[in-house]
């Protein structure tokens, strides 16, 4: 994907957006149960951010194979997040941060990135 000054904006405006109308809470305080995927309808947690996100690029024209979630652990707990491929690198769409980040300077261990194609994930190394 060509990261254009557009696109760009783009980017910058869904991560602000999805960050600003989405309340933080966990999924047994929401679903009753310890996990649980779905979009943020409002509040979620750190993968509900990321489907929305996912979500809102598919409506404006990005290309699926660019969005991918990804699974990564800091200071020992789990989190997930948007990544964008685009020939200017992979960018990060994080509820932690306003701001795209570039996916080689987050602080994350990084441990599973969904498949370019298909419905699987791939393993990140170390």
């Amino acid at each position: 994907m060509r990261l254009t000054g557009d696109r760009w904006r783009e980017l910058v405006a869904v991560n602000l957006a999805v960050n600003a109308e989405t309340a933080y809470r966990s999924d047994p305080e929401l679903y009753g149960r310890p996990e649980f995927w779905t979009e943020a309808a409002g509040a979620g947690d750190c993968e509900d951010y990321a489907l929305a996100k996912r979500q809102r690029l598919r409506a404006l024209g990005w290309p699926e194979e660019s969005l991918r979630l990804a699974v990564c652990t800091y200071k020992g707990a789990g989190h997930a997040v948007l990544t964008v491929d685009t020939d200017a690198g992979t960018w990060v769409l994080d509820n932690r941060y306003p701001d795209p980040q570039p996916w080689t300077l987050l602080p994350y261990a990084w441990v599973k990135r969904q498949a370019r194609t298909g419905a699987g994930w791939v393993e990140i190394a170390a």
